[in-house]
């Protein structure tokens, strides 16, 4: 069953190695509602994983996620999962622009000892 969500990317998270040949990374939306907001996990397996790469510094941007909702059972339990295979980030931040820091003062004339032009 495929299905779409809509809202504020909240975290990607990093990947996660569950088997030698399985691993998952998830990422995290946010839902805004009146009284509490709601944070969904879909999660991003095999080569899917690598999609999320360029959004790990997109946090806070709306976000749309395409999913595959799949439901197994084991052992009497039953386990839902969203499969994501789709993310589109709009208005994607800026990294932040790292100021040069000030190069240190560098005094080509020796200062003379003895003078005193302090009015002190």
């Amino acid at each position: 069953m495929k299905g779409q969500i809509t809202g504020i990317l909240h975290k990607v998270q990093d990947a996660k190695q569950i088997t030698e040949k399985f691993s998952k990374r998830s990422l995290i939306v946010e839902i805004p509602d009146e009284k509490y907001p709601q944070y969904i996990s879909v999660d991003f397996m095999g080569n899917d994983i690598s999609k999320l790469d360029e959004y790990t510094s997109s946090e806070g941007c709306p976000v749309t996620v395409d999913f595959y909702f799949t439901g197994r059972e084991s052992k009497g339990n039953y386990y839902n999962t969203l499969k994501g295979f789709n993310v589109r980030v709009e208005g994607k931040k800026e990294k932040p622009v790292q100021k040069e820091s000030p190069k240190p003062v560098q005094y080509t004339e020796p200062i003379s000892e003895g003078i005193d032009d302090l009015p002190f």
